[in-house]
């Protein structure tokens, strides 16, 4: 046991300088944040416009925007959970691929936008696949 060596990582990160990589990377770590945010409070924005042209109520327009924020949270915990056991970069490769595939996917199946539709209460006349996203 005496012949092992101790290495403090606090003591590393304290040590390391701030440099082109590390400004990068907060810069783009900010900038997807940002974006993240963005994306997710600008349809509150869009909300009455998107409620008038498509006669939605309130009722109706939550369940569509509570849709997003529940996914949001499945897909934290479960990629979380499936970055721990395979790693992180093959997690955020199948999260990208997943989030592609299922955004293109309504797209190609009708089936999929009108159950997905009915599920929030709006009828398929009512609702493009984009919202069901």
């Amino acid at each position: 046991m005496s012949g092992r060596t101790v290495f403090d990582v606090s003591q590393a990160i304290e040590r390391q300088k701030l440099g082109r990589f590390l400004v990068g990377l907060v810069v783009i770590s900010w900038i997807i944040t940002f974006f993240d945010g963005f994306d997710s409070q600008a349809i509150a924005f869009a909300a009455p416009y998107l409620s008038t042209q498509y006669h939605l109520d309130r009722i109706m327009m939550g369940n569509i925007f509570s849709m997003g924020l529940v996914g949001t949270l499945i897909g934290g915990f479960a990629f979380g959970y499936l970055a721990d056991r395979v790693g992180r970069r093959p997690a955020i490769i199948l999260a990208t691929a997943a989030f592609g595939l299922l955004t293109l996917a309504p797209q190609k199946s009708r089936a999929s936008t009108e159950s997905a539709g009915k599920s929030c209460g709006v009828e398929r006349k009512r609702m493009p696949a984009i919202f069901v996203l």
